[in-house]
This record gives structure tokens, C-alpha cells and sequence, in this order.
């Protein structure tokens, strides 16, 4: 692949223009979590019609990411992340506003598609940019745990003060300036002219194409446990620590937020790692610390024992750089961005069910189940990753 493996000034403005807008995508996602009481209190929901939306919100979020990487090639990455921007501001708005849970319902699910519209252009923004695409996609992923930092503070503080519709449309506020920053610091490529037309792109036949390498539908498989883990614990940690460890909800809000404060360091690093290591070596150890540190959390929640823990959980939910470099590591530079987009969107989607899964496991059992079930698939991952490096199974 012809890149550009410099980090040059401009490189750098692109770099740091797609993880704002990673930021702000993220943050109308993540902002909802800690909102999660009020949401359910003032709708009369229960955990799993809770987590139904948010699913949804997660499941939309994915399926755009195969028709983003398919504009992207078409129509050029800047102006796809520019419509994820735009979206992600106006449907903020019209989560905030919902008078009734239809209507938040399908406001969330819009929030998750028209944020999913960034990823897969951004990805392939960078993959033509930079060599090392494991360290390049893990900064650029900083956006997600930056936007978890900060947004369950914000959105919390507002919630608190002035009810959780407030502390929703901060969205808005995030959204604006990073689309006028991204418009006028991103250049538009020049994109190859192409005679097939755009429907080509979405033919069951174009689709088993791209799907159809084992290494890929491997990978596939790791993204799905992975996206499911981490939505369950991004969904529910705040919920988990008031009801089943008994802190505050601003104590909890405080600990959520330095979990993500964590993944900021960690992204760059994990993504670095698996460029000198290995992408599955890095990808057990993750998956492995995922495990530790939920058995962990479950058995003891005292504060030494709480920071060991989310701090194993927190590098076992940074797998997503690794992940996804493995899958830019099997595409070709010409169609990056389909290539990427299908077996992300995949795996996002069916990782997507996570939080409604997870929620009524709470419901009908408790949270010992609940995350008890998250520790036990993460380990289970881990060992097929061993299992398929010992025996060269080629996926």
C-alpha cells in the first residue's frame, strides 16, 4: 500500500481532525450511560427496555459502517465524517427532546447511524495516510475513551442540576466547532473514477466477495465478543457500581470516567504493541486481562481492589485498534473502505446486542451472572486465539 509513513504538520491536522470527530460520535453515545437512572425513571422503563434502545443505538451505529466505507470510496472520506458530524449534533437534539419513549427510542437508534457514518471513512482516511496503521487507528480511537471521560462527567453534573434532557444537547455543543474545525482543515481527495454504479457495491454477490476469507471471518468473530464485552460494560459499569457495589452515583460517574481516562493512554499504546509484537499476541493478553479483571470486580469492590480491577478491564476493552488493523492488514488500498466497512459493520452489529443482553441477564438473574457471563466469553476468546496460532490454523 502507498502511504505516507511521516508524521508530518499535515499529516498530524488530519490525525488529530478525525479523532475530534471520533470524540464527538462517541460522545453522543456515551453520554447516555450515566443518564441511564433518570432515562428509566422518567419513561418508566426497566433494564432491558433500557438496554433495548441503546442496543439499537449501538446495532444502527454499526450497520452504517459498510455503507460509510462504500461512500467513502466513492464520494471521498471528508465529507462522509462531515455528514457523521452534522447528524450526530441534530439527532443529540432530538433524543433530548423526545416526549415519549418511541420517540427516544427511534432518536437513539438515528444517533447511532449517522454516527456510525464516521468510522469506516475515517479508518480509511488514515490507512492511505499512515504505514503503521496499529499505532495511527489507536490515536485515532482515543476519540472513544476521550469522549467516555469526559461525557459521563458533563452529562452527569448537567443531569443532576438540571435533568438528564439538558445534559443530552451538550452533544450539540461538542458537535459544532469539530465540524467547523474538520471542513476547514481536511482536504478532499481526488477520487479514482468508477463505472460501476453505486448498487454494485451492495450486491449479495459483492458482499460474499469480501466476506468470504477465513482470516476475515476470524477476525470478525473477535470483533463481535469484543464490541458485545465492551457495550455490556460501557453500558452498565455506572449501574453495576451503585447497585451491586454500593457507591454513589457520583462516586461511580467519577470512576467510570478515569476507566476512560485509562483507555485514552491505552489506545495508542495497545496499537503500537500489536505493530511490534503481533496483532493476536496482543489481542489474547487483552482478552485475558478482560477475564482477570471482571472476576475481580465481581468478588471484591474495595477501592484498592476496584482500581486493579478496571484498570484490567479497561486493557482488556482495547482491543478495538488491534482489531480493526488486523482487518485493514487483509484490504486492498483501492476499496479500503468497503473492504473495512462489511466486516466491521458485522461485528458491530452483532456485538451491538451487548447491552440488552447484559441488562436482562441483571433482570432476570443478577449481576454476578451478568458479568460473570462477560469474563467467561472473553476467556473463551482467548484460548481460540491460542488454539488457532499453536496448531497454524490460518485465521
Amino acid at each position: 500500500m502507498n502511504v505516507d509513513s511521516s508524521w508530518d504538520g499535515g499529516n498530524s491536522v488530519v490525525l488529530l481532525s478525525c479523532t475530534l470527530a471520533f470524540f464527538v460520535t462517541a460522545f453522543g453515545r456515551l453520554a447516555l450511560s450515566p443518564l441511564v437512572p433518570q432515562i428509566t425513571a422518567d419513561f418508566g422503563l426497566s433494564n432491558a427496555e433500557i438496554g433495548i434502545a441503546l442496543s439499537g443505538m449501538w446495532a444502527a451505529y454499526s450497520l452504517t459502517q459498510y455503507p460509510s466505507g462504500v461512500l467513502a470510496d466513492r464520494y471521498g472520506e471528508r465529507a462522509i465524517v462531515l455528514t457523521a458530524l452534522g447528524g450526530t449534533g441534530l439527532m443529540s437534539l432530538v433524543v433530548a427532546v423526545a416526549p415519549i419513549y418511541t420517540v427516544f427510542l427511534v432518536g437513539a437508534v438515528l444517533l447511532g447511524a449517522v454516527g456510525g457514518l464516521h468510522y469506516s471513512a475515517a479508518t480509511a482516511l488514515l490507512s492511505r495516510t499512515y504505514e503503521n496503521t496499529g499505532m495511527a487507528i489507536g490515536v485515532h480511537n482515543i476519540g472513544m475513551p476521550a469522549g467516555g471521560l469526559i461525557a459521563p462527567v458533563a452529562a452527569s453534573w448537567v443531569g443532576v442540576r438540571y435533568g438528564w434532557r439538558p445534559a443530552a444537547i451538550l452533544v450539540l455543543a461538542t458537535a459544532i466547532p469539530v465540524l467547523a474545525l474538520f471542513a476547514s482543515t481536511v482536504r478532499s481527495r481526488t477520487v479514482p473514477v468508477r463505472t460501476e454504479s453505486l448498487r454494485d457495491g451492495f450486491t449479495p454477490e459483492s458482499l460474499g466477495a469480501l466476506r468470504s476469507s477465513p482470516s476475515v471471518a476470524f477476525t470478525v468473530c473477535l470483533g463481535s465478543v469484543s464490541m458485545f464485552v465492551a457495550i455490556g460494560l460501557f453500558t452498565f459499569v455506572p449501574t453495576f457500581l451503585v447497585e451491586y457495589a454500593g457507591y454513589p452515583t457520583a462516586i461511580a460517574g467519577a470512576i467510570f470516567a478515569a476507566f476512560f481516562g485509562l483507555l485514552i493512554l491505552l489506545q495508542a499504546v495497545i496499537g503500537y504493541v500489536s505493530d511490534v509484537y503481533g496483532r493476536d499476541r496482543t489481542l489474547t493478553g487483552c482478552f485475558v486481562a478482560c477475564c482477570a479483571g471482571l472476576l475481580l470486580l465481581l468478588v471484591s469492590s474495595n477501592p484498592a481492589s476496584l482500581a486493579v480491577s478496571m484498570g484490567l478491564i479497561a486493557l482488556g476493552s482495547s482491543t478495538v485498534p488491534v482489531i480493526d488493523s488486523r482487518l485493514v492488514d487483509q484490504s486492498t488500498e483501492d476499496d479500503i473502505g468497503a473492504e473495512f466497512g462489511l466486516p466491521r459493520a458485522i461485528y458491530g452489529l452483532l456485538g451491538g446486542s451487548g447491552a440488552v443482553v447484559v441488562g436482562t441477564l441483571a433482570d432476570l438473574f443478577d449481576w454476578t451472572v451478568s458479568f460473570g457471563f462477560l469474563a467467561g466469553i472473553s476467556l473463551l476468546v482467548a484460548i481460540a486465539i491460542c488454539l488457532n496460532e499453536y496448531f497454524s490454523l490460518g485465521y
